[in-house]
């Protein structure tokens, strides 16, 4: 029998084992390709390009800025969370799975800073961009939508509702 991959035996699967491997790498870059197919639709190069992410970048008001932001990342983090739990799971035995996790956290922060600057150019922050960045970070991060979807029973909505209104709170000068 051939050893399992992402829960499927390659034989099952009816990939080689040697395909697979050859076509990623590691078992690590497997994990991170499945989630690369959730988060961004195919010929995209990256979730920062998608049609989503541009209209939020020209969205001329702030408050409807956070509105499709929240949005689309209660949406983004449905369809991610189970392989997020994987990496984050595995990375805590697995150096090379580590090693992607990590990674991983640092494009994820990279995004949610380049969303800060863009909330940003549209008016003023209650704090820099920078820490607006990692707040959006923190708020936005899978384990949020874990706690609160998975072991609380918040649908997708719900998530997005309380996102947006923790943003605008965290992030907005008062009106």
């Amino acid at each position: 029998m051939v050893p399992s991959i992402v829960g499927v035996t390659a034989s099952r699967a009816g990939v080689a084992q040697d395909t697979v491997y050859a076509t990623f790498g590691t078992k690590a870059r497997v994990l991170t390709a499945v989630l690369d197919l959730r988060l961004v639709p195919a010929g995209e190069p990256s979730i920062m390009a998608t049609a989503g992410s541009l209209a939020l970048r020209d969205e001329p008001d702030q408050r409807q800025q956070l509105h499709r932001f929240a949005r689309g990342m209660a949406s983004i983090s449905a369809r991610s969370r189970p392989i997020f739990e994987l990496l984050r799971t595995a990375a805590a035995v697995e150096p090379e799975v580590e090693e992607a996790f990590a990674e991983m956290e640092r494009q994820r922060l990279a995004h949610m800073r380049q969303i800060a600057n863009w909330i940003a150019a549209r008016g003023p922050l209650k704090t820099s961009p920078e820490r607006a960045g990692d707040v959006i970070w923190a708020l936005t991060g899978p384990d949020m939508g874990r706690m609160l979807c998975d072991v609380q029973g918040w649908s997708e909505a719900e998530h997005a509702a309380w996102l947006e209104d923790m943003l605008a709170y965290a992030l907005l000068p008062s009106d």
